[in-house]
């Protein structure tokens, strides 16, 4: 029948995918789970697995969608899994939080993106992910600053601004810096771009606005087109 057929597939991959974790492979585990949830996305045991596992590894970005996609997706015979699907929404703030600091510390900033992007729709107090965000922001930009003053390539300072623009596209120094830097390195199409947010933020930094106008010329000769106003 179909709820034993469910059952045999989900002992299968439990099995398989937590003998890898076992051994410290969690990637593997993980791709195995992952795997077989799209063969069987309308199958809650594997959806369920999939989330578990992640949750075991510490990848709460893979395991809060699985999580929501037992509680709201509709999936048959979900609600056997309901009470743990409520214990982890109980406690995944904290958790999600906790690691968001920890890789905010580690300076593995990525990682720490990811996981402030997968918590946000679920955290009850706003502030408390504003607060880990701007924490990051300015761990982030310290880091960029010693690279600065290291004469670290442009392009590995774009990096750094680029992260904190993922976190907070308003934030006017690092929307400043990286306009500079790709003006220097000639790629004035994207530069023009990030002068013009910088005129929207700042309306009375007319060297923004000279530096927008001069942008917005050299991109268009060089492309032959002309980019909007």
């Amino acid at each position: 029948s179909a709820p034993e057929l469910a059952l045999t597939l989900e002992r299968r991959v439990q099995r398989w995918s937590g003998a890898l974790h076992e051994l410290g492979r969690d990637q593997e585990a993980l791709d195995i789970a992952q795997k077989s949830a799209n063969l069987y996305p309308n199958n809650a045991a594997i959806v369920r697995w999939l989330a578990r596992i992640a949750t075991i590894s510490g990848r709460y970005d893979i395991a809060i969608p699985n999580y929501e996609a037992l509680r709201s997706a509709g999936l048959p015979d979900a609600d056997r899994f309901s009470a743990e699907t409520d214990r982890f929404f109980s406690t995944v703030e904290k958790k999600v939080l906790s690691r968001i600091a920890k890789a905010t510390n580690l300076a593995t900033f990525q990682e720490a993106i990811h996981f402030a992007e997968a918590i946000a729709p679920y955290v009850e107090g706003p502030e408390t992910l504003v607060n880990a965000r701007e924490r990051l922001v300015r761990k982030i930009l310290a880091q960029y600053r010693e690279l600065e003053k290291a004469n670290a390539p442009a392009s590995e300072l774009a990096t750094y601004l680029r992260l904190i623009l993922s976190i907070d596209a308003d934030h006017l120094l690092a929307t400043r810096r990286l306009a500079t830097l790709l003006t220097r390195n000639q790629q004035f199409v994207e530069a023009a771009g990030l002068w013009s947010r910088v005129v929207e933020m700042d309306k009375d930094d007319e060297t923004a606005r000279r530096h927008f106008d001069r942008c917005k010329i050299k991109a268009s000769r060089m492309a032959d087109t002309e980019l909007p106003d």
